[in-house]
């Protein structure tokens, strides 16, 4: 999510060509784990015990899921400014972000959900040697964090993300910034993420 102008992370990404006798199939997003599941193992059609449920299948810890995925990232001009990977690991009970700008800035985040304050957090830090803290939660369809980002000299300021999943499958992400905790704020970023088509190679008949 950024470099000196934008704090968010991503590593640039190449996208790789299916070799001969090889079809490409269509990308899909990745899928949600199902909310409420319990975390008993499943027994599968052969009889062998599946994998274990995510213990983080809860809705709450879902909310978030629109965001995973590979993006391309662009400013309100639509200039190109990185490519950010939004991944889930560790049983889907983390999203982690690798930014990577087009200017060689780069950094990485860790979100979860905080099931003792009930809120979502995101952990920040930066090539820069910025680090940021942000909290918050779900505003309708939006998910709002915000917190203090700390330059490595220590200085600091507010910041508020909004990220918005549109319908066409793209993700607005909107950052404001205040330098008088929070009285003003002005906009810092304002940004388009549109997912990245990977192929998927699958072996010709």
């Amino acid at each position: 999510m950024r470099t000196t102008r934008l704090p968010f992370g991503i590593v640039a990404l190449s996208l790789a060509a299916c070799a001969g006798g090889q079809t490409a199939a269509a990308p899909t997003a990745p899928a949600a784990s199902t909310p409420g599941a319990d975390a008993a193992p499943a027994v599968a059609s052969n009889g062998d015990k599946a994998a274990p449920a995510s213990p983080c299948a809860a809705a709450e810890r879902r909310q978030f899921d629109f965001w995973v995925g590979t993006w391309t990232v662009t400013d309100a001009k639509g200039t190109r400014v990185g490519t950010n990977r939004i991944e889930l690991e560790d049983r889907d009970c983390v999203l982690t972000e690798t930014w990577a700008s087009t200017k060689g800035g780069t950094g990485r985040s860790l979100n979860y959900y905080d099931a003792r304050a009930k809120e979502w957090v995101q952990l920040w830090v930066d090539g820069t040697g910025g680090a940021l803290t942000m909290r918050g939660g779900l505003d309708g369809a939006d998910m709002v964090l915000q917190g203090p980002y700390v330059n490595v000299d220590g200085s600091h300021y507010l910041l508020r993300g909004r990220w918005t999943p549109k319908p066409d499958g793209t993700v607005r992400q909107f950052f404001e910034s205040s330098q008088d905790d929070g009285k003003t704020w002005k906009t810092w970023f304002d940004g388009t993420y549109t997912r990245v088509e990977t192929a998927v190679c699958t072996r010709g008949e």
